[in-house]
């Protein structure tokens, strides 16, 4: 298991603590978001989106929370390119099964920017503007009107690219 970390990313006001290969930083980096509640029309384009993703070896960041997120992260596992996990807790000294594997084979990043324990409404907003200040490019499955990450995506000029609405 790779040793928890602190650095500085470019971009983010606070060093943020990682556990696996940095070099993944350097990549082009897609984010993928969709809210925990969502119309069932979000799903295929979601799964499609993925299944292209992990085909084209595009690095996607994520925090893989979501219903639909983690079956993206699933169809994700199943390809080659390196992942970022973008968490809303403190790093994990024990981390999921499948982020160990991932881990193993140099193809995970995990981040984590906050210090406390417990996932709350206010460490999930940081998770996500993150996210977004690290993304080259955002993908969308869905975002719930007025949610989290519509409020994310007001800290960006980069447009995102939306798969449902």
């Amino acid at each position: 298991m790779p040793a928890i970390r602190e650095i500085q990313i470019m971009g983010w006001q606070k060093p943020v603590t990682i556990t696996g290969d940095e070099a993944i930083l350097k990549q082009q980096k897609t984010a993928f978001f969709c809210s925990q509640k969502y119309p069932a029309k979000a799903v295929l384009p979601s799964f499609d989106w993925a299944e292209q993703a992990r085909d084209n070896g595009i690095c996607v960041v994520s925090g893989f929370h979501s219903l639909v997120e983690q079956n993206i992260r699933d169809i994700l596992l199943m390809g080659e390119q390196p992942l970022i996990w973008v968490i809303a807790r403190s790093s994990y000294q024990n981390p999921p099964e499948w982020a160990k594997k991932a881990l193993e084979s140099n193809r995970l990043l995990i981040i984590s920017p906050i210090s406390e324990k417990q996932q709350s409404n206010r460490t999930t907003d940081t998770r996500n503007r993150l996210i977004v200040a690290i993304a080259d490019h955002i993908v969308i499955g869905y975002a719930a009107p007025g949610g989290k990450i519509e409020s994310a995506l007001q800290t960006s000029n980069k447009p995102p690219q939306r798969l449902a609405q």
